[in-house]
């Protein structure tokens, strides 16, 4: 199952990178004056979906890594599984993806935390996964 979910996050990276090869040669031989409204209105838009597909992918592979990460750390430590609760969230900083888990506990009015992974970005297409690291 994890094989296959790699070979289509490799698939889908490949294919994203193409894309964002294509369009900016595209951009590159045609001057503006040379395209008609409608068909850069349609450019516009692809740049536009292109980008909000690329972070929402990209968040994605933050997700899954920092969720996996997660299980591995309460099959070695079982006793942080009582700090979780459902709330979980990953926020995008400059060229980094947050990802953090906890439990919001009402009563304080504070979100208890108790895992912190940080995932840089190199590329704007791909995430480096080697650099995905724990603070308790």
């Amino acid at each position: 199952m994890k094989k296959e979910i790699l070979n289509c996050t490799i698939a889908l990276l490949l294919l994203l990178s193409f894309l964002s090869c294509v369009q900016q040669v595209h951009k590159e031989h045609i001057s503006e004056d040379d395209v008609p409204p409608e068909i850069a209105t349609y450019f516009s838009d692809f740049d536009k979906r292109f980008r909000k597909a690329s972070f929402f992918y990209q968040y994605d592979i933050v997700a899954w890594i920092s969720s996996d990460s997660v299980s591995a750390a309460l099959q070695r430590q079982p006793e942080l599984r009582e700090k979780l609760g459902m709330e979980w969230f990953c926020i995008e900083r400059g060229d980094d993806f947050h990802s953090y888990y906890g439990k919001y506990l009402p009563e304080e009015d504070r979100y208890d935390l108790t895992f912190h992974y940080t995932t840089v970005r190199t590329l704007k297409t791909r995430t480096d996964i080697t650099n995905v690291n724990t603070i308790c």
